[in-house]
């Protein structure tokens, strides 16, 4: 179990800042949490979107290609809704197994829509030139793939 660097209940102080829980959504596969975030020198404040993909080992996939891809769907469409388009940030344990699956399927699924453009190896190739490591194990990488093959599979307007 990863450590709780949030608050859950009550506004909490980090420095110049104060967070504040807004929400808490539970969803089949992952959580929602909601902040604001307010700096306290300029009173600007931030909502902050929490996505915490529940069940993925610290080492292995995550229980189903639905979990993960319904997940990076949900970011997408938060990251499209939200007006003020702040950075969408990543992480796991080691930021680099987990945190590659997740930006190299991000990735290739938006390719995937816009272009209709596979390519993942060169996806994770561009990772790694700025994370060493993103997508550590071949077990990580094949589940890449299949995962893409999932959401090819998943138009229903695609005939033979």
């Amino acid at each position: 179990m990863s450590a709780t660097y949030w608050p859950s209940e009550k506004s909490a102080k980090y420095h110049f800042y104060i967070v504040d829980p807004v929400s808490v959504e539970e969803t089949p596969n992952f959580t929602l949490r909601q902040f604001k975030v307010s700096d306290m020198m300029s009173s600007c404040p931030s909502l902050i979107k929490l996505f915490q993909l529940r069940k993925w080992p610290d080492r292995g996939k995550p229980q189903s290609y639905k979990a993960i891809l319904d997940l990076i769907g949900q970011v997408h469409i938060a990251r499209n809704n939200d007006e003020t388009k702040g950075p969408v940030v990543v992480h796991c344990g080691s930021g680099s197994g987990r945190t590659g699956v997740f930006c190299a399927l991000s990735i290739v699924v938006e390719r995937m829509r816009a272009a209709g453009v596979v390519d993942l190896l060169q996806t994770v190739r561009q990772l790694r030139e700025q994370r060493h490591q993103m997508v550590e194990t071949l077990e990580e990488y094949a589940f890449c793939y299949e995962a893409a093959l999932q959401y090819l599979s998943s138009f229903d307007h695609i005939t033979a």
